[in-house]
Order: structure tokens, then C-alpha cells, then sequence
């Protein structure tokens, strides 16, 4: 299986994003969380485009999964990126 590190990237993502969320969840795990379950759905939908190649049903399927979760990457990104540089932590000398 060619594309075995695809799943084991997308499931070693979610369990990251997973823990996060559930340790403290305030709303930088959240936005964190979002980012990591569109690249990991991102990555899952890239591996199953890959690994059924002849399927027409399938492909047309998973090409809409890829562009969906790939709009959704820098979306969620962006919602981090903002939210993320507060002042609230800065090194005072």
C-alpha cells in the first residue's frame, strides 16, 4: 500500500488535534482543532482520491472533498492567524 502514510499522517493529526482541544479548551485549541480537522480530512480525501483511482462515482466524490477541505485550510488558518498574536503574553523589559 503506497498511500499508507497518507492515512497514518491524517490519523496522527487528529489524535494531536483531539488531545489539544480536550486539555484545555479555550478558543486558541478551538481554532487550532479547526485547522487540524480540515487537513486532516484534506489529507484523508488526497488518500482515498489516490488509492481509488479507476472509480468515476468515487473520484468525482473525493475531488469535491479535496476542494472543500482545501477552501476550509486557509479559512480556519486565517480565524488563527487573527485570533492567535494577542498582547496579552509579551516579554516586558
Amino acid at each position: 500500500m503506497k498511500y499508507a502514510i497518507l492515512f497514518f499522517i491524517a490519523f496522527i493529526n487528529s489524535i494531536l488535534g483531539y488531545v489539544l482541544l480536550k486539555g484545555k479548551s479555550n478558543k486558541y485549541n478551538v481554532y487550532y482543532f479547526l485547522v487540524v480537522l480540515s487537513l486532516t480530512l484534506w489529507v484523508f480525501g488526497v488518500g482515498m482520491f489516490y488509492y481509488f483511482p479507476y472509480v468515476h462515482d468515487n473520484d468525482l466524490f473525493f475531488v469535491k472533498l479535496l476542494y472543500f477541505f482545501g477552501a476550509l485550510i486557509p479559512t480556519s488558518f486565517l480565524g488563527f492567524v487573527i485570533l492567535f498574536p494577542d498582547n496579552k503574553n509579551t516579554i516586558k523589559e
